[in-house]
């Protein structure tokens, strides 16, 4: 006899993890069959209608928590009000960008009580993913960060690390306390990214000087895995190697006239492994994005659109770093929003679990290097764990509460 389906056992985070697990699984399957991924497309976006559709077939009432949801009504007011006026706009980027606000608003409305034993019926994304990818990354590949497939988590060693980043934020998010933060540098570094390793390090130190008594702990043990990266020659001791010879030469060279004039040949020359220069290429595109934003100041009131970094740079890629990417492509509002809600969440994340909120930090701060939200896999895992962070924090007893609660207790029992 069937059920309606009102009748259901369903959640919000079952069905998230259904699509989820499902989107890492196909990308994963035609990355090895080197399929095209645009029909994978309609997956991130079907998370939207399908939250909705949750709620209304199962009863739940949504929660309309009153900065999460300003935030998505602001995001999307800014969407209507500058898109028409972007020179290179592109309507899927924009989306994409525009989803990161709704899975912070679908992790506000998750339920956390017993989210991880749902997400722990989806081990392969939480557990088995990170060992395959490292797995293919380090056996397959040789740790070469050369990718010949077309999926975006795999594209790069940046990605990669980023990806693995935001499955631990998950998993310290749903069982607040876990030390897997410790493990995430030397793993990081067996990746060879030294973005996510900086990133990190820097929130080590950051979340520990804020409580003084750790700090000498926190240094001496990032401190340590550095010496142990550059003894033991570690794939990133060459990023570093390379991006000091690069640097010091343009400082030679008058550092703005030389970036300005040198070309991604003239950087390959100096260094012994040519195609390692990605420190010349980040500065070099930033530099680029920069002159032609202060060529037109009033156009960043709306930004330049979700195309103008692939067009107007020398490059045509996307700027690896997102901090500069929002405010070009989305104008100054897109920023202010984003700038908000990293201040909201990191604060929210501090609250409730100092482990999960080393790792938060460390993926605003490896934005600055790089394109992760761009990567749906990892721009989902992030925002939905930050809008999970948001509502425990909210949920949390009051030091009030909890002495009322505890007044009731001894009167029950008195009474009794």
């Amino acid at each position: 006899m069937s059920h309606p389906i009102s009748d259901q056992n369903i959640t919000l985070d079952k069905a998230v993890v259904v699509i989820v697990s499902a989107y890492a699984a196909l990308q994963l399957l035609f990355f090895f069959v080197n399929l095209p991924t645009t029909p994978l497309y309609v997956l991130p976006v079907s998370l939207v209608p399908a939250f909705f559709l949750i709620h209304i077939c199962s009863g739940q009432q949504i929660e309309y928590e009153r900065f999460s949801l300003l935030l998505v009504l602001s995001v999307v007011l800014i969407f209507a009000a500058t898109f028409s006026r972007q020179p290179y706009p592109d309507a899927y980027d924009h989306t994409k960008y525009l989803l990161l606000y709704f899975f912070y608003f679908m992790g506000v409305n998750g339920h956390l009580d017993n989210s991880f034993r749902v997400l722990r019926q989806a081990r392969f994304l939480l557990y088995a993913l990170p060992i395959i990818l490292l797995s293919f990354y380090l056996f397959v590949l040789g740790g070469s960060g050369n990718f010949g497939g077309s999926v975006a988590f795999l594209a790069n060693r940046n990605n990669l690390s980023g990806l693995i980043i935001a499955i631990v934020l998950t998993i310290s998010v749903i069982n607040p306390g876990h030390r897997l933060v410790y493990l995430l540098l030397p793993v990081l570094i067996l990746v060879g990214t030294l973005g996510g390793v900086l990133a990190l390090a820097i929130a080590l130190i950051t979340a520990y000087g804020l409580r003084p008594r750790y700090l000498i702990a926190a240094v001496a043990f990032v401190s340590l895995i550095g010496y142990a990266a550059l003894t033991l020659d570690w794939s990133f001791a060459v990023r570093i190697n390379n991006a000091f010879i690069i640097l010091a030469t343009m400082w030679e060279l008058n550092f703005l006239d030389a970036l300005n004039t040198m070309t991604f040949s003239d950087a390959a020359g100096l260094v012994s492994n040519a195609s390692d220069t990605s420190i010349f290429f980040r500065l070099k595109q930033w530099l680029e994005i920069v002159i032609v934003m202060a060529s037109n100041w009033g156009q960043l009131i709306y930004g330049f659109g979700f195309s103008a970094s692939e067009v107007l740079t020398t490059s045509q890629k996307l700027p690896h770093n997102d901090w500069l990417r929002v405010l070009f492509e989305g104008g100054v509002f897109s920023l202010a929003t984003f700038g908000l809600l990293t201040l909201v969440a990191l604060r929210d994340l501090y609250r409730y679990d100092l482990q999960s909120f080393i790792v938060g930090l460390g993926l605003f701060v490896f934005m600055l290097s790089d394109n992760l939200i761009d990567n749906f896999l990892l721009s989902f895992l992030l925002f939905y764990s930050l809008g999970l962070a948001r509502q425990a924090v909210h949920r949390r007893p009051s030091s009030t509460e909890k002495l009322e609660k505890t007044e009731s207790s001894a009167d029950s029992e008195a009474t009794a």
